[in-house]
């Protein structure tokens, strides 16, 4: 296991007990819930009892599944999951809430498990824990080593066809609270550099408007000459903006309660800052990483507001995204390759 992943284990060891008590965190995970499930045709999936397909089966791999944030958003729509996370504990706290839900079972369940390291766990090597329907990651990826690595290994997981979801921070769009200045109730133009706005994608085209609770993102692969060697599709240097002026449909959530991290030790906050590869995503770099791991049909959207939390040991607001790529099914591959079923033959 390595350093990194071992700081993944024992930070969120050490907050499993008291993570769902996290007032700001919940505020975060409702709001991605709510815009999950106003969004279910996006994903692009059949889903168990929303639209005019009913699927017998939808299994779901909630990855880094921590509590279940995304295994509660998706959990109407899926007939199992699977949730895998590094940290014990927090793999006994998803266990507990399913069981208080009364489907810990066949329905849903969790193991402790690391994917990105084979000799981990064996026992994620079996059938059942290949071919989701969806595979969804809830802000995880700023704790992977290496973001397109670990979409690829999420990518040979999937069927043919199957979306990963995940959620994560937005580069430029952190608010640091400065010298214990409120700023709870002030807000910020469009146009500033901390806000979410129009950027150019791979293919020289970008756009934004603001759709249910979105700024929106499209980019839709099916040929990808990527010359970035940044894996990550990260900003690690961008500096916080502070908030000076108002805006009509900025919309910035209150810190009620004083996050559990502030009374974790030196060594907890150590392991954090250490469990944490990078701050956050550009949107142009998340399209990037995913399609060098092999996606099509990926599209990335700005969740509108910020999020009051302390990270990293700061306090800040925080812009979140949210973003989707499928697999490829056989006969997309064939004909992105130029293969027809006669040549094959």
């Amino acid at each position: 296991m390595s350093s990194v992943a071992d700081a993944n284990r024992k930070f969120f060891d050490a907050i499993a007990d008291s993570y769902e008590s996290n007032e700001t965190f919940q505020k975060l995970f409702e709001r991605v819930l709510d815009v999950i499930r106003s969004r279910l045709d996006w994903l692009g999936v059949p889903l168990v009892g929303h639209g005019a397909e009913t699927p017998k089966e939808v299994r779901m791999l909630d990855y880094a599944c921590g509590t279940g944030m995304m295994s509660r958003a998706l959990g109407p729509y899926v007939t199992s999951i699977r949730g895998m996370d590094i940290s014990p504990k927090m793999v006994d706290v998803y266990n507990r809430n399913a069981k208080d839900a009364g489907v810990l079972g066949d329905k849903m369940f969790a193991i402790e498990a690391d994917i990105f390291y084979r000799g981990h766990n064996p026992e994620v090597q079996k059938p059942e824990y290949f071919d989701f329907d969806i595979i969804a990651v809830g802000f995880a990826f700023h704790h992977f080593e290496n973001a397109r690595n670990a979409a690829r290994d999420l990518y040979g997981r999937l069927r043919p066809g199957g979306a990963l979801l995940l959620t994560e921070f937005l580069a430029d769009g952190d608010i640091e609270v400065y010298n214990g200045e409120d700023v709870s109730t002030k807000e910020t133009k469009r146009d500033e550099p901390g806000v979410a706005k129009a950027e150019k994608m791979p293919n020289g085209k970008g756009s934004v408007h603001h759709q249910h609770g979105f700024h929106h993102y499209g980019a839709h692969h099916h040929n990808s000459h990527d010359r970035s060697s940044h894996d990550h599709g990260s900003q690690h240097h961008t500096p916080p903006q502070k908030p000076n002026a108002q805006g009509p449909d900025q919309e910035i959530n209150t810190p009620t309660k004083s996050l559990s991290v502030e009374d974790l030790t030196v060594t907890h906050m150590e392991d954090m800052n250490k469990s944490i590869s990078v701050p956050s995503f550009s949107v142009p770099g998340v399209t990037l990483f995913l399609m060098k791991a092999g996606f099509v049909d990926i599209d990335v959207s700005v969740i509108s507001g910020k999020f009051y939390m302390e990270f990293g040991g700061k306090k800040m607001y925080r812009t979140a995204l949210l973003a989707k790529g499928r697999k490829p099914t056989v006969p997309e591959l064939k004909s992105h390759l130029g293969v027809n079923d006669e040549e094959g033959a």
